[in-house]
C-alpha cells in the first residue's frame, strides 16, 4: 500500500510539470498585427513592391476613429514599403523596419494592384497557399484602372482603416466570392475560372472609393471585368445574393419604371444531346417599384403586366449580353457551364476537358425567366402629375 501511494504521488508531481504555464511566451506588445497588404509590379523584372499596413495600437484611442491620446486625427497604422521576389521576401524586409514580430494571422485585405494582376498572380498564391499562418479568410481584391498603391493612399473618414473600408463594403454591399478560400476553390473546381471584387475610385479627382466590377480571371491572369448590371447577374448565376435595380421601358411611353431586386435566383442544368451539351438556366426574380417617370396610373393590372412582361425581358437581354462578353470578349467560363457537366456527366467531361476553353465560346443558353414585381409603391400614378394627364 505504502509502495502504490508513494508512485501516485511521484506520478501526481510529475504530471503537474505539464501544466505550468507558457513555454512559448510572446507578449502582446511584441507583436506588430499587419491588417493590409497591398501589391504591384516591381520596377525591375521579376519583383515585386508591397505596402504593409501596420495596427499601432496606441493610436487607436477611444475618441473618434483615427483619433489617439497624443494627437487628434493620428492614423492608427503605419505603412511599411518593401520590395522582392515574392512575398516572404517582402516580409523578411518589413520584419527589419519593424521593433516587432510581424503577424499576418489577422490580415484582412490583400490587394493587387490592375498591372500585376494581367502579369498573372499564379507564383503569389502559390507562396500564400505554403505558409499556414495566411488565412484564406482574408479578402483578396483588386483594382481597376490604377495600382493598389493608388488606392489604399485614399482618404476615407467613417473607418480608422483602409482594410476596414474594403472588408465592410464587400460584406455589406456585395456578395462576389473574393476570399483567398473562394479564388483557392473556384481555381481548382473543374470547368469554371475565379472572379474577385474590383475596386475602382471617383468622384472629383478621384476622391472616392466604388466596389461595382468584378475582375475577371483566365489561367491566373486578370483579363477584363464586369460592371454594375452585368455584375449583378454574374453574382446570382454563382449562387450569390445580388443587389440591384433594372430600368424598364414601355413601347410607346415615355420616360421608365425602376425596378429595386427583392430576389433573383438562378438554377442551372445541361443535358447531353447528340454528344452536345444543352444548357438551361430558371431564373426567379422578384422586386418592387421605386421610381415611375411614366404617365401609367400602376394601380391598373395591365400595366403591371406590361412590365412584368419587359422585366424578363429585361434579364433574359442583359444574361445573352453577360454570357457573349464571357465567350468573345474575355474566353472565360466565369459563370461554371463546364462545372455543370462535371458534376453532371464527369465520363463526358473528362471526354472534352482538354477542348472546353474552346467549346465554351460556342455554347448557347437556353434561360426560362419568372419575373414579377411585388409593390407597385404607395400610389400608382405619379403624384406630380395632373390627373387628367394620368393614362388609367
Amino acid at each position: 500500500m505504502r509502495t502504490s501511494a508513494y508512485l501516485f504521488s511521484v506520478l501526481l508531481l510529475l504530471t503537474s510539470t505539464l501544466l505550468g504555464g507558457c513555454w512559448d511566451r510572446r507578449e502582446i506588445n511584441d507583436v506588430a498585427f499587419v491588417m493590409l497588404t497591398a501589391m504591384d509590379k516591381g520596377k525591375k523584372e521579376g519583383t515585386y513592391t508591397s505596402y504593409i499596413q501596420v495596427a499601432v495600437p496606441v493610436k487607436m484611442g477611444g475618441g473618434q476613429a483615427g483619433s489617439s491620446p497624443g494627437g487628434k486625427g493620428e492614423k492608427p497604422y503605419m505603412t511599411l514599403h518593401t520590395t522582392g521576389r515574392n512575398l516572404d521576401e517582402m516580409r523578411i524586409e518589413g520584419e527589419r523596419q519593424l521593433s516587432r514580430d510581424m503577424s499576418v494571422a489577422h490580415r484582412r485585405v490583400l490587394m493587387i494592384g490592375e498591372s500585376l494582376a494581367k502579369k498573372g498572380i499564379k507564383p503569389i498564391l502559390d507562396t500564400i497557399s505554403r505558409n499556414p499562418k495566411n488565412r484564406l479568410r482574408t479578402m483578396l481584391v483588386f483594382t481597376k484602372g490604377m495600382d493598389a498603391r493608388e488606392m489604399i493612399s485614399m482618404k476615407y473618414d467613417l473607418e480608422p482603416f483602409p482594410s476596414e473600408v474594403f472588408r465592410e463594403m464587400i460584406t455589406r454591399k456585395g456578395d462576389t466570392p473574393t476570399t483567398m478560400r473562394d479564388f483557392f476553390i473556384m481555381a481548382t473546381t473543374p470547368g469554371v475560372q475565379p472572379v474577385a471584387s474590383a475596386f475602382s475610385r471617383r468622384g472629383v479627382e478621384h476622391s472616392h472609393t466604388t466596389l461595382e466590377s468584378i475582375a475577371i480571371f483566365r489561367d491566373f491572369k486578370l483579363v477584363g471585368y464586369v460592371d454594375e448590371g452585368q455584375a449583378m447577374l454574374l453574382n446570382s448565376l454563382l449562387g450569390r445574393t445580388t443587389l440591384g435595380i433594372i430600368k424598364v421601358h414601355l413601347d410607346d411611353v415615355p420616360g421608365h419604371i425602376s425596378i429595386q431586386l427583392g430576389k433573383l435566383q438562378t438554377k442551372g442544368d445541361v443535358k447531353i444531346q447528340g454528344d452536345e451539351p444543352q444548357f438551361q438556366y430558371k431564373v426567379q426574380a422578384t422586386g418592387h417599384i421605386t421610381e415611375n417617370t411614366t404617365n401609367l396610373d400602376l394601380s391598373n393590372p395591365k400595366y403591371v403586366s406590361q412590365i412584368n412582361k419587359e422585366f424578363r425581358q429585361q434579364l433574359k437581354d442583359g444574361y445573352d449580353k453577360l454570357l457573349k462578353s464571357l465567350q468573345k470578349q474575355y474566353k472565360a467560363d466565369s459563370i461554371g457551364l463546364g462545372t455543370l457537366i462535371y458534376r453532371s456527366n464527369p465520363t463526358y467531361w473528362k471526354k472534352i476537358e482538354k477542348q472546353w476553353p474552346k467549346l465554351f465560346t460556342k455554347q448557347k443558353v437556353q434561360w426560362s425567366i419568372n419575373a414579377n414585381v411585388r409593390e407597385i409603391g404607395v400610389t400608382g400614378p405619379p403624384l406630380a402629375l395632373p390627373d387628367d394627364e394620368v393614362k388609367k
